[in-house]
């Protein structure tokens, strides 16, 4: 798979073909199970969307599969998951042990009841607003050029502190 792979067909399309197979019937089954889904790449993976979250994920690697239907999913079902190499947000499965469909149905719609429900992350909140000694204005980003400036300006702090001192 390329490192421009834009939609999940182009994804697929790199796919060993006995895993693109797989990687059909689970999205077909996520597509039907809630039909509003939408297609899309992320984090390289091929993602369905609900409600602009992420309902799941699903990835293909040499020699497995891997799920990601969510955390709270995984918890929720995780006696059902004995015997697959689980993780806190992936479910991963070969050829030979592939998920079952009823499996794969509770935790995608468990999960989608989440989203129903407005569940986020715990540190998804808000964060705290500080005053950004750049900006002078209330901030909670340290990102891309503003975390630059926040670099440079500690720098120009630092080093007036030295030759004053």
């Amino acid at each position: 798979m390329s490192e421009k792979t834009m939609t999940v067909n182009e994804y697929l399309d790199g796919v060993d073909p006995d895993f693109r197979t797989e990687l059909e019937r689970i999205r077909k089954l996520v597509i039907e199970l809630v039909p509003s889904v939408e297609e899309s790449m992320s984090y390289r993976m091929p993602t369905l969307k609900y409600k602009d979250r992420a309902l799941v994920y699903f990835t293909a690697s040499k020699k497995h599969m891997s799920f990601y239907p969510s955390s709270w999913a995984i918890d929720e079902f995780k006696d059902r998951l004995q015997g697959y190499k689980t993780s806190a947000h992936a479910i991963q499965f070969t050829l030979d042990k592939p998920l079952p469909t009823e499996l794969i149905e509770d935790l995608v719609l468990f999960h989608k009841r989440q989203i129903d429900e407005d569940r986020h992350w715990p540190d998804a909140a808000p964060k705290r607003l500080r005053r950004c000694f750049v900006s002078e204005r209330l901030c909670s980003t340290m990102t891309g050029r503003h975390a630059v400036q926040h670099s440079q300006r500690i720098t120009a702090r630092t080093a007036a502190s030295d030759r004053r001192g």
